[in-house]
C-alpha cells in the first residue's frame, strides 16, 4: 500500500477483506508503518470513526496488534477482548479470538490463551485464523514443562504434531506472511524437540516467505531472528534482524538488540558494542524506555568479550540501576522487549553475579552479589502475587544487623554449579559447590523420597549434601547459634535440618530458619511477655 495512504482508505480495504483476517490487519499496519504519524494514533482514529460493528472490530484488532508490537501488552489485550465482544458475525469473532489468543500467549497467560486459540482453530473457512491459532497452540503445548510419564508425553507430542499439520495445511491457502509465521512456530516446536536441522530449514523457509513483503514482515522477522539464534544460526538471525530494522522506530531498536546478540554468537564483540549504541539511539527516538536496560546489558556483554573489566562493571551496574528504575515504574504483567534480547531479569542478574565472581571474590564483589540476590527475591515475590507487594528496596535491615551469633547462607544456583555466599555479622565470604543444578535436584529428590516414604538410612544422602553445603563454612560455625538460609532453585525443597555431619543432624546443633530473603522479613524485636503457647508431644508415633 502506498506511503501516502489515508486512514479512510486503509479502513475501506480492511472492511472489504476482513474475512481474510490477518491480511486485512497487516494491510492496516503496513499503511501505518509507512505513514509519518504514529501507527497507534492512526489506528485510534479508525476506532473512533468506525461506522459499523465490522469496522470497529477490525480496527480494534488492528490497534491491538499494533499495541502489542510496541510493547503495550495490557492495552493490546483490552482492545482484543473488546474486539471479541463487538464482532457481529461468527467469522469475525473467530479471528478476533485468534488474535486475542496469540496476544495472551505472548503475555505468558497460557491457560487463557489456549481457550481462545482453540476457538480460532474452529473458525470454518478462516484459513489465516486457523493457521495462526493452531501453530501458536502447538508451540505452547510443545514448550510446556510438566511432570509426566512417557505415555503422557507421547500423547502431548502427538497433539502437537496434529496441530502443526493443521497449521501447515491452513497456511497453504493463506498469505505468505501467514506461511512465514506458521513456519517459525513449527521451527520453535522442532527446537523444543532439540531437532536443530529441521528448525534451521523451517526458519530459512520462513525468512524466504517474508521477502518483498515490506514493513508488514517486520515483526515476523524479529521472531525468525530470535528462533535462529536459539537454533544456532546467527548468520540467518543477523539477516532477519537487519531486514526488520528497516521499519524504524521500536522495531529497529529491538532489531538492533537482536543484531548485537547475533554478533556475540559470531564472536564479533565490536559489532555487538556498535549494535548496543544503535539500540540506545533508536530507543531515544521511539520513546521505548524499556529497551534501555537491554541495550545496557548488551553493552556489558560486548565489553566483557573485549576484556575491559572496569568498563564491564560500570555497564552492568548501569543496566542494573536501569532495570530497578524500569520495574519500579512499570505495571506487572506487561513485560517489554519481545525480540532479540528477552526481558529476563533473573538471567541478567545471574550473569552479573557470575561476572563479579569471575573478576574477583573480594568483599565488595560479594556484597554486591548479595544485593543482587536480595533484589532477585523481591522480584520473585512481586511476580508471584502480580503486584508490588514487597517492601521498598533498600529500606529493610541487612544481614549485618543480625549479630555474630547468626550465619546467613545465600545459595545462588547456576546451571552447572552453585555459589554460596555467607555472612556472619559484618564478615562475608563465599565458596563454590561444583555440582550441576540437575544433579543437585536429583540428590535432593532422592533424599526427600526417603524422608517422605519413611525409608530408613537417610544419613548417606543427607551427609553428602552436608559436605557440599555446610562443610566449606564449618570453621566459621564455632560461635554460631542460628543458621538462616535463603534457598534458591532446587534447594527450596531441601529440609536443611536433616543434613548429617557424621555425628548428628544440623537441626539438633543449631537454630534454623528458612526465609525468602532478608528484605522480606520483619527483623524488629518481638516481645514474648504474656504470650500463649500450644505444646504437644508423644513418646511413640505410629505409622
Amino acid at each position: 500500500m502506498a506511503a501516502g495512504c489515508r486512514e479512510r482508505g486503509c479502513i475501506l480495504s480492511l472492511r472489504s477483506r476482513f474475512l481474510n483476517g490477518a491480511a486485512a490487519v497487516l494491510a492496516v499496519l503496513s499503511c501505518s508503518y509507512n505513514a509519518a504519524a504514529n501507527p497507534v494514533e492512526q489506528l485510534t482514529k479508525l476506532v473512533e470513526t468506525a461506522e459499523t460493528p465490522s469496522a470497529l472490530t477490525a480496527a480494534l484488532v488492528a490497534r491491538g496488534e499494533a499495541l502489542r508490537v510496541v510493547g503495550k501488552r495490557g492495552d493490546a489485550l483490552a482492545d482484543l477482548a473488546r474486539a471479541v465482544e463487538t464482532a457481529p458475525s461468527a467469522a469475525e469473532q473467530a479471528y478476533a479470538k485468534a488474535a486475542l489468543g496469540v496476544a495472551l500467549a505472548d503475555a505468558g497467560r497460557r491457560a487463557e490463551a489456549e481457550k481462545y486459540l482453540r476457538a480460532g482453530i474452529e473458525a470454518e473457512g478462516q484459513t489465516a485464523a486457523v493457521a495462526i491459532s493452531a501453530a501458536t497452540l502447538a508451540k505452547l503445548i510443545a514448550a510446556d514443562e510438566v511432570v509426566e510419564t512417557s505415555a503422557m508425553r507421547d500423547a502431548r507430542m502427538a497433539e502437537v504434531a496434529a496441530l502443526a499439520e493443521q497449521a501447515e495445511q491452513a497456511a497453504r491457502n493463506a498469505s505468505p506472511i501467514i506461511g512465514s509465521i506458521v513456519a517459525t512456530a513449527r521451527a520453535k516446536i522442532a527446537l523444543s524437540a532439540e531437532d536443530l536441522t529441521t528448525a534451521r530449514a523451517l526458519l530459512t523457509n520462513a525468512y524466504e516467505l517474508t521477502q518483498g513483503l515490506g514493513p508488514q514482515a517486520a515483526q515476523p522477522l524479529l521472531s525468525i531472528g530470535d528462533a535462529a539464534l536459539e537454533a544456532g544460526a546467527p548468520d540467518l538471525a543477523a539477516q532477519a534482524f537487519d531486514k526488520a530494522a528497516q521499519s524504524g522506530g521500536r522495531i529497529a531498536a529491538e532489531a538492533a538488540l537482536g543484531t548485537g546478540a547475533a554478533a556475540l554468537a559470531q564472536n564479533r564483540p565490536e559489532k555487538a558494542l556498535s549494535a548496543s549504541d544503535e539500540a540506545a539511539r533508536y530507543t531515544i527516538m521511539s520513546g521505548a524506555e524499556d529497551i534501555h536496560f537491554s541495550a545496557d546489558w548488551l553493552r556489558a556483554e560486548a565489553l566483557s568479550r573485549l576484556g575491559d573489566d572496569g568498563a564491564v562493571r560500570s555497564a552492568y551496574e548501569l543496566a542494573f540501576e536501569g532495570l530497578r528504575d524500569f520495574r519500579a515504574r512499570t505495571p506487572l504483567g506487561a513485560p517489554p522487549v519481545s525480540s532479540g534480547r528477552q526481558f529476563a531479569p533473573r538471567r541478567f542478574q545471574l550473569e552479573y553475579i557470575d561476572f563479579l565472581f569471575q573478576s574477583g571474590r573480594d568483599a565488595n564483589a560479594l556484597f554486591k552479589a548479595r544485593e543482587l540476590v536480595e533484589d532477585l527475591k523481591l522480584d520473585e515475590i512481586d511476580d508471584y502475587f502480580a503486584e508490588r507487594c514487597a517492601p521498598a528496596r533498600g529500606r529493610s535491615k541487612s544481614a549485618d544487623t543480625l549479630g555474630d551469633g547468626t550465619l546467613v547462607l545465600y545459595p545462588i544456583v547456576f546451571a552447572d554449579w552453585t555459589e554460596m555466599i555467607w555472612t556472619v555479622g559484618e564478615q562475608i565470604g563465599g565458596f563454590t559447590v561444583p555440582v550441576a543444578r540437575d544433579d543437585l535436584r536429583k540428590q535432593i529428590t532422592a533424599l526427600r523420597y526417603q524422608i517422605d516414604l519413611r525409608v530408613g538410612g537417610i544419613e548417606p544422602a543427607s551427609g553428602a549434601l552436608y559436605d557440599l553445603l555446610v562443610t566449606p563454612v564449618e570453621t566459621d560455625l564455632s560461635a554460631i547459634k542460628t543458621i538462616v538460609v535463603a534457598p534458591d532453585g532446587p534447594l527450596r525443597a531441601l529440609p536443611f535440618a536433616v543434613l548429617w555431619d557424621g555425628d548428628g543432624f544440623l537441626g539438633g546443633k543449631y537454630g534454623l530458619a528458612t526465609i525468602l530473603g532478608l528484605n522480606l522479613v520483619d527483623q524488629g524485636d518481638t516481645s514474648l511477655s504474656g504470650a500463649s503457647v500450644l505444646a504437644a508431644g508423644a513418646v511413640e508415633v505410629s505409622d
